[in-house]
């Protein structure tokens, strides 16, 4: 009968030492991976305190202003947006889907009548554009009940 060979501890602690070492490089190497692919996709870069994005620079001056558009937008930033989708419009991105997003942030910007203004143009320029279509009719309702609130007498309370 053949004996098992026996296996020296140190031989085992080093092949473990060595696997968790590698795996710890691994672990470490996936995830600055990871974080260095998250930031390089956010395009983001610090400029005097304020986040702005930083876009690719084979997009036209008409690219740029609508991409700018959507990142401010994203963001909820919506006086940088406005500005921004009203300079790509200037530059000649006048098309439905920038009228509703400059629409969606005057609406935001509590401008109920531009973002109207906005879904209007869009609608003319695309009568089947749903976006522009339904933002409309809700924004005019959202009007119409403004005006209903703030037309009606309060109550006044009665005394018995």
């Amino acid at each position: 009968m053949m004996k098992k060979p026996s296996r020296n501890p140190r031989i085992i602690f080093r092949y473990y030492a060595l696997t968790a070492v590698i795996a710890f490089g691994l672990g470490c190497g996936a995830t600055w991976f990871l974080v260095k692919r998250s930031a390089d996709q956010e395009h983001a870069v610090v400029n005097a305190g304020k986040f702005e994005p930083s876009l690719d620079n084979n997009l036209s001056p008409t690219q740029t202003a609508v991409a700018s558009g959507n990142w401010y937008y994203d963001r909820k930033n919506w006086p940088r947006a406005i500005e921004a989708y009203e300079k790509a419009i200037a530059l000649g991105a006048d098309n439905s889907d920038v009228r509703t997003d400059l629409g969606n942030a005057y609406r935001f910007s509590d401008r109920p009548q531009k973002a109207l203004e906005q879904y209007e143009i869009a609608q003319k320029q695309n009568p089947q554009h749903e976006n522009s279509l339904f933002n409309q009719g809700d924004q005019r309702s959202e009007v119409a009940r403004w005006l209903k609130n703030r037309t009606q007498p309060t109550p006044t309370p009665s005394v018995h």
